[in-house]
């Protein structure tokens, strides 16, 4: 899938190996994320030129890593590409939404065992852990990807919802009938190429002059 975004986007990609909970605390992960942002920009690469993405928890990582960077006085990347991404660490309207008994791959129920393991009594509305209840003033245009019928579709309208709010330019797009990370499945369903397509061309437009770089 990395690389079909990188084709369709026609930029290199940089997949950071970021270290995972429950083996580090989360704050560790976004800070390897958040290091891999500074690092580009130590090589030389402008922001201008950079978009971070990821896929569901990665989609997490994709909000909290320029939330962080910019907290550190980085400058923005050009944009954001969140696939089905986690946003709200308050799972009851994930449980409670219509999606939970239409979901094939996620049980809406675990993503509470999920959380209590990644987060550890966590405030669900630290704006540090929780990008929804983040200032998200100054984030760079978003584009956010989501299946119609999974259950992280909540966080997602969500987001967006709050991306608007802050003037934070944002597409959310989503996909019927399709399920969480549908574009991995890009091989076999033609929605997963079409919405590759959509990321690549996302990427080239907030990216400034020809493409050199990729999150």
């Amino acid at each position: 899938m990395i690389a079909r975004i990188s084709q369709a986007a026609g930029m290199p990609v940089l997949s950071v190996a970021y270290r995972m909970p429950p083996r580090v605390a989360i704050g560790t992960t976004i800070g390897d994320c958040a290091d891999a942002y500074r690092w580009l920009l130590d090589e030389g690469h402008k922001p201008g030129d950079i978009v971070v993405a990821g896929d569901s928890a990665g989609g997490y990582l994709a909000f909290m890593a320029p939330l962080y960077a910019l907290r550190d006085g980085l400058p923005r990347p050009a944009g954001i590409a969140a696939l089905s991404p986690l946003t709200d660490l308050d799972t009851a309207p994930k449980i409670a939404h219509a999606n939970a008994a239409l979901d094939p791959y996620i049980p809406a129920r675990r993503i509470r065992d999920m959380i209590r393991i990644c987060f550890p009594e966590a405030d669900p509305a630290d704006p540090w852990l929780c990008p929804v209840h983040a200032d998200l003033t100054g984030l760079p245009p978003t584009l956010i990807q989501a299946g119609s019928i999974e259950v992280l579709r909540a966080d997602a309208e969500l987001m967006a919802e709050r991306l608007g709010a802050a003037d934070v330019p944002c597409t959310l797009q989503l996909w019927e009938g399709q399920v969480h990370v549908f574009q991995i499945f890009a091989d076999i369903t033609r929605e997963g190429l079409t919405a590759i397509t959509e990321i690549g061309a996302f990427a080239r437009t907030v990216t400034a002059g020809p493409p050199r770089s990729g999150v």
